[in-house]
């Protein structure tokens, strides 16, 4: 479990970093 899903693009919050980030 990374909280990171493919699915909860294209913004999230980082959960290592606790930055939110945009990917794609």
């Amino acid at each position: 479990m990374r909280g990171v899903n493919k699915r909860d693009l294209p913004q999230k919050p980082c959960v290592t970093c606790g930055r939110p980030f945009t990917w794609r």
